[in-house]
């Protein structure tokens, strides 16, 4: 019985490596992510046409303490390309908020176009809570 151990681990790591499919992940815009204690933590997709095609999605990272206001909002990360597998292996849940002025997103994307031009823009391709802890 010792060898099925292992298999049953990998089975259960693949089924939670994506967490959501990428079918599923492009038929909303605001997904939950995963929060410390007494905030909330989601991401806008704003590519949501083109990212199932192109494989890459251009995303915002929002947070609101609980119990604050609408628009008390801290943008975490404005603009970041990250992979669709990486994505779907970030997000929880559909989440219904209200989006936040595009203003800071599209520096942001401006930037990364401008970078994409030379060569050197960089895709996320690791968890969002991967990539956060390595921002601190």
């Amino acid at each position: 019985m010792k060898p099925a151990i292992p298999l049953v681990f990998l089975i259960l790591a693949t089924l939670q490596a994506f967490a959501v499919s990428p079918e599923e992940l492009y038929k909303k815009d605001y997904w939950q992510i995963d929060a410390p204690p007494g905030e909330v933590r989601w991401v806008e997709i704003r590519n949501i046409s083109e990212a199932p095609k192109t494989g890459i999605a251009h995303i915002s990272i929002i947070s609101r303490k609980n119990g604050a206001e609408l628009w008390e909002v801290t943008r975490i990360v404005p603009h970041l390309a990250i992979t669709t597998n990486a994505l779907c292996s970030s997000v929880t849940k559909p989440i219904k908020v209200r989006g936040v002025y595009p203003e800071a997103f599209e520096e942001g994307y401006a930037r990364w176009n401008e970078a994409q031009k030379q060569g050197k823009a960089e895709i996320c391709s690791i968890t969002l809570d991967e990539y956060l802890s390595q921002k601190k």
